[in-house]
């Protein structure tokens, strides 16, 4: 009888966390203050910097953050992912944004892409 190595628990858990963390990294990005501002007068984030979205990338992070967290405003916050979505032509996310809407409670991706 051979013997197999099987990890333990602890073991398991630290390998699936080193995962999650290599994953998250893959597709996070930060801006400095001034590139925020940038972005807010050339209408890719919200007031203040906020919601960021230059690209694809950003777009499905701002998805996913939507289904994650409680927002201020998340429905205003809902409309302007909306409005990127049609301006990067990231409808191909349609399905995992109506999902995020309906995690956080506040509507269909369907009624929010007709108001923007």
């Amino acid at each position: 009888m051979s013997q197999r190595n099987i990890p333990t628990f602890e073991q398991f858990v630290n390998e699936k966390n080193k995962l999650n963390e290599k994953e998250y990294r893959l597709y996070e990005k930060k801006y400095s203050s001034s590139e925020r501002k940038k972005l807010e007068k050339e209408g890719k984030a919200m007031p203040g910097g906020r919601f960021p979205i230059a690209d694809l990338s950003d777009l499905r992070n701002a998805i996913h953050y939507i289904g994650k967290r409680s927002i201020n405003g998340a429905k205003e916050v809902a409309k302007f992912i909306a409005k990127r979505m049609k301006e990067l032509d990231g409808l191909k996310y349609k399905d995992m944004f109506n999902g995020s809407l309906s995690r956080a409670g506040i509507g269909k991706a369907e009624d929010f892409l007709k108001l923007a």
